[in-house]
Protein backbone atom coordinates (compact mmCIF):
# COMPACT_ATOMS: atom_id res chain seq x y z
CA UNK A 1 0.00 0.00 0.00
CA UNK A 2 3.08 2.21 0.78
CA UNK A 3 4.68 1.88 -2.54
CA UNK A 4 1.13 2.37 -3.95
CA UNK A 5 1.01 6.20 -2.51
CA UNK A 6 -1.41 4.94 -0.25
CA UNK A 7 -1.05 4.43 3.78
CA UNK A 8 -1.44 1.36 5.21
CA UNK A 9 -4.75 1.41 6.96
CA UNK A 10 -4.87 0.98 11.11
CA UNK A 11 -6.08 -2.14 12.11
CA UNK A 12 -9.59 -2.04 13.11
CA UNK A 13 -10.13 -2.30 16.68
CA UNK A 14 -11.99 -5.12 18.51
CA UNK A 15 -14.16 -4.46 21.54
CA UNK A 16 -16.41 -6.38 23.24
CA UNK A 17 -19.15 -8.09 22.34
CA UNK A 18 -22.82 -6.99 22.19
CA UNK A 19 -24.16 -10.23 24.41
CA UNK A 20 -27.95 -9.48 23.73
CA UNK A 21 -26.45 -10.21 19.44
CA UNK A 22 -24.49 -13.12 20.96
CA UNK A 23 -27.05 -14.91 22.79
CA UNK A 24 -29.32 -14.84 19.70
CA UNK A 25 -26.81 -15.90 17.33
CA UNK A 26 -26.25 -19.02 19.49
CA UNK A 27 -26.20 -21.94 18.28
CA UNK A 28 -24.50 -24.10 15.83
CA UNK A 29 -23.68 -23.29 12.00
CA UNK A 30 -22.38 -25.50 9.11
CA UNK A 31 -20.79 -24.76 5.45
CA UNK A 32 -20.00 -27.85 3.20
CA UNK A 33 -16.76 -25.84 3.08
CA UNK A 34 -15.98 -24.23 6.17
CA UNK A 35 -17.00 -26.62 8.55
CA UNK A 36 -18.96 -26.23 11.85
CA UNK A 37 -18.91 -23.34 13.51
CA UNK A 38 -20.95 -23.01 16.88
CA UNK A 39 -21.21 -19.90 19.15
CA UNK A 40 -22.14 -20.55 22.93
CA UNK A 41 -23.08 -17.73 25.24
CA UNK A 42 -22.42 -18.92 28.69
CA UNK A 43 -20.41 -16.45 31.74
CA UNK A 44 -17.41 -16.60 28.84
CA UNK A 45 -19.08 -16.48 25.23
CA UNK A 46 -17.13 -17.90 22.75
CA UNK A 47 -16.57 -20.09 19.84
CA UNK A 48 -15.74 -23.34 18.85
CA UNK A 49 -14.54 -23.38 14.81
CA UNK A 50 -13.72 -26.56 13.83
CA UNK A 51 -12.89 -28.04 17.26
CA UNK A 52 -10.89 -24.70 18.08
CA UNK A 53 -12.06 -22.56 21.01
CA UNK A 54 -11.47 -18.84 20.15
CA UNK A 55 -12.75 -15.89 21.84
CA UNK A 56 -15.49 -13.53 20.63
CA UNK A 57 -14.62 -9.70 20.11
CA UNK A 58 -16.85 -7.08 17.78
CA UNK A 59 -15.97 -5.10 15.30
CA UNK A 60 -19.36 -3.77 14.83
CA UNK A 61 -22.78 -4.81 16.75
CA UNK A 62 -23.58 -7.00 13.63
CA UNK A 63 -20.10 -8.31 12.78
CA UNK A 64 -17.73 -10.65 15.15
CA UNK A 65 -14.72 -12.39 14.96
CA UNK A 66 -13.28 -15.44 16.59
CA UNK A 67 -9.59 -14.79 17.72
CA UNK A 68 -7.05 -17.04 19.41
CA UNK A 69 -4.92 -16.31 22.04
CA UNK A 70 -2.40 -14.52 19.84
CA UNK A 71 -5.64 -11.99 19.50
CA UNK A 72 -5.13 -12.76 15.69
CA UNK A 73 -8.55 -13.11 13.73
CA UNK A 74 -9.13 -16.80 13.33
CA UNK A 75 -13.11 -16.24 11.79
CA UNK A 76 -15.51 -13.39 10.48
CA UNK A 77 -18.82 -13.98 11.25
CA UNK A 78 -21.09 -11.53 9.63
CA UNK A 79 -24.78 -11.30 11.81
CA UNK A 80 -27.36 -11.23 8.97
CA UNK A 81 -30.96 -10.52 10.00
CA UNK A 82 -32.30 -13.86 9.20
CA UNK A 83 -31.96 -16.36 12.70
CA UNK A 84 -30.81 -19.69 10.85
CA UNK A 85 -27.93 -18.22 8.70
CA UNK A 86 -24.79 -16.61 9.37
CA UNK A 87 -21.82 -15.30 7.35
CA UNK A 88 -18.71 -16.71 8.21
CA UNK A 89 -15.61 -15.57 6.34
CA UNK A 90 -17.41 -14.59 3.65
CA UNK A 91 -19.97 -17.23 2.86
CA UNK A 92 -23.53 -18.25 3.85
CA UNK A 93 -23.65 -20.84 6.34
CA UNK A 94 -27.12 -22.13 7.55
CA UNK A 95 -27.59 -23.10 11.58
CA UNK A 96 -28.24 -26.91 12.08
CA UNK A 97 -31.14 -28.17 14.82
CA UNK A 98 -28.93 -31.63 14.68
CA UNK A 99 -27.43 -32.34 18.25
CA UNK A 100 -23.99 -32.06 18.28
CA UNK A 101 -22.37 -35.70 20.38
CA UNK A 102 -19.36 -37.65 20.79
CA UNK A 103 -18.82 -40.14 18.40
CA UNK A 104 -20.11 -43.73 18.66
CA UNK A 105 -16.73 -46.30 17.37
CA UNK A 106 -19.12 -48.94 16.52
CA UNK A 107 -21.16 -46.71 14.38
CA UNK A 108 -18.47 -44.77 12.60
CA UNK A 109 -16.13 -48.12 11.93
CA UNK A 110 -18.63 -48.41 9.49
CA UNK A 111 -17.29 -45.69 7.37
CA UNK A 112 -13.40 -46.84 7.75
CA UNK A 113 -12.39 -47.72 4.83
CA UNK A 114 -10.89 -46.85 1.05
CA UNK A 115 -12.81 -44.84 -1.56
CA UNK A 116 -12.15 -44.41 -5.07
CA UNK A 117 -13.23 -42.24 -8.10
CA UNK A 118 -11.43 -43.12 -11.03
CA UNK A 119 -7.70 -42.42 -10.23
CA UNK A 120 -8.08 -41.05 -6.99
CA UNK A 121 -8.48 -42.84 -3.83
CA UNK A 122 -8.79 -41.39 -0.20
CA UNK A 123 -9.00 -43.64 3.23
CA UNK A 124 -10.85 -42.82 6.18
CA UNK A 125 -9.12 -44.47 9.35
CA UNK A 126 -8.70 -44.10 13.37
CA UNK A 127 -5.18 -43.89 14.55
CA UNK A 128 -5.56 -43.89 18.49
CA UNK A 129 -8.33 -41.59 18.91
CA UNK A 130 -7.42 -39.49 16.42
CA UNK A 131 -10.25 -39.20 13.02
CA UNK A 132 -7.86 -39.38 9.98
CA UNK A 133 -8.53 -38.50 6.27
CA UNK A 134 -5.64 -39.48 4.26
CA UNK A 135 -5.31 -37.89 0.39
CA UNK A 136 -2.47 -40.15 -0.69
CA UNK A 137 0.08 -36.86 0.67
CA UNK A 138 -1.34 -35.67 3.33
CA UNK A 139 -3.23 -37.49 6.72
CA UNK A 140 -5.96 -34.70 7.90
CA UNK A 141 -7.85 -35.19 11.18
CA UNK A 142 -10.96 -35.13 11.11
CA UNK A 143 -13.72 -33.57 13.35
CA UNK A 144 -16.84 -35.41 14.16
CA UNK A 145 -20.04 -33.38 13.65
CA UNK A 146 -23.46 -35.65 14.08
CA UNK A 147 -24.53 -38.47 12.49
CA UNK A 148 -22.51 -39.51 9.25
CA UNK A 149 -20.73 -36.24 8.79
CA UNK A 150 -17.02 -35.37 9.38
CA UNK A 151 -15.17 -32.16 8.55
CA UNK A 152 -11.82 -32.01 7.19
CA UNK A 153 -9.62 -29.11 6.84
CA UNK A 154 -9.29 -28.94 3.44
CA UNK A 155 -11.50 -30.69 2.50
CA UNK A 156 -14.67 -29.57 3.99
CA UNK A 157 -17.97 -31.71 4.88
CA UNK A 158 -17.53 -35.29 4.22
CA UNK A 159 -20.94 -37.20 4.19
CA UNK A 160 -20.65 -41.17 4.95
CA UNK A 161 -23.24 -43.53 3.46
CA UNK A 162 -22.67 -47.27 3.44
CA UNK A 163 -20.91 -47.89 0.40
CA UNK A 164 -19.91 -43.95 -0.61
CA UNK A 165 -18.23 -41.14 0.32
CA UNK A 166 -19.79 -37.58 -1.00
CA UNK A 167 -16.87 -34.77 -0.09
CA UNK A 168 -18.77 -30.89 0.03
CA UNK A 169 -22.22 -32.43 -1.27
CA UNK A 170 -20.31 -32.62 -4.68
CA UNK A 171 -17.73 -35.34 -5.11
CA UNK A 172 -19.10 -38.89 -4.72
CA UNK A 173 -16.47 -42.04 -4.33
CA UNK A 174 -17.40 -45.40 -3.64
CA UNK A 175 -16.07 -47.84 -1.20
CA UNK A 176 -13.57 -50.28 -2.04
Amino acid sequence: MEQLGSPIPDKQPLCKPNLQIIEEACGNYLRSKSGLLTIKHNLNPCIIHNGKNLSIRSLKNDHIVGIDEDEDVIVSIGLINHHDNLMVNGSLSKKITEPLIMYNIDTISTYFGDYQQGEMVYTFYLDGHTLLFFDGDDKLPCTYLFKNKFFCPGYGLLEFDEDNLTIQNAWQFVKL
